[in-house]
């Protein structure tokens, strides 16, 4: 089926001109297999990606979701965002009942650490997209502020965090406060997109669910406060925030 011709496939290509080659190895990047439609039916998924240049980045990043049984695509995922570095996929159980999801992850380069990260479900044939790692970033917005003492906090609202600085040093802590401890610098903290997503099987469910990791960037990028760590769990056709934490090294942290 499916699985024996990408073998075949791949076995051709050793035997082809290395110019032809490398035109043509570019097209699959990942193969796995699952039941993602049903869970009778094995299905073949197929991340389908170009690499130019011999590099990490690759665009025209889409999904085929292939019925084993048929060699015929069910279904084709075309992400919001189709290019990034290093794309993968995961094939993961949000609910009950023998049927995958597909996790897509894409990093996004630059200083920032960021990514793409998308949850499919493509059961009984029908794409719904359960998780767009920008808009839930864009509907679960934080605001972050230095506060006299010392501190830090982090808020959306409703919820309070709250960053001990006093052991960052004090030549950090020179450019942010004054000799008695209180604010001097304009510049103000602020949480980024999310960094990494990942995907961790909760053995009390028996199911997976996702953990978003957002970092409390202070002065500058690579200057980590923290990170926002939020848990979703699957609800219907969409991942749901059920608990949110923050995550510091070397440093107290308290909610208030």
């Amino acid at each position: 089926m499916i699985w024996n011709k990408i073998v075949s496939f791949a076995s051709l290509l050793t035997a082809l001109p290395y110019a032809v080659v490398g035109l043509l190895q570019n097209t699959v990047c990942s193969v796995t297999q699952g039941y993602v439609i049903d869970n009778k039916t094995q299905s073949t998924v197929v991340l389908n990606c170009h690499y130019a240049n011999k590099g990490l980045f690759a665009d025209n990043v889409y999904i085929e979701v292939v019925d084993d049984t048929t060699d015929k695509t069910i279904v084709t995922i075309k992400p919001e965002v189709d290019s990034g570095y290093l794309p993968n996929i995961l094939l993961i159980p949000t609910q009950t009942g023998g049927v995958s999801d597909i996790l897509l992850s894409m990093d996004s380069g630059g200083s920032g650490g960021g990514g793409y990260y998308y949850l499919y479900s493509v059961k009984k044939g029908k794409l719904k997209t359960l998780f767009d790692s920008q808009q839930y970033v864009d509907s679960h917005p934080y605001s972050a502020t230095f506060e006299n003492g010392y501190i830090a906090k982090v808020t959306d609202g409703k919820n309070t965090f709250t960053i001990d600085l006093s052991q960052k040093g004090e030549e950090w802590l020179s450019k942010v406060y004054d000799d008695n401890g209180n604010v001097k610098t304009t510049e103000q903290p602020y949480v980024s997109p999310a960094s990494t997503v990942f995907a961790y099987y909760n053995s009390t469910r028996q199911l997976y669910q996702l953990q978003v990791w957002r970092p409390v960037v202070g002065l500058y990028n690579a200057d980590r406060l923290g990170y926002l760590v939020e848990q979703l769990e699957r609800q219907g056709d969409k991942m749901v925030t059920y608990f949110v934490s923050l995550a510091v090294s070397r440093m107290q942290m308290a909610q208030r």
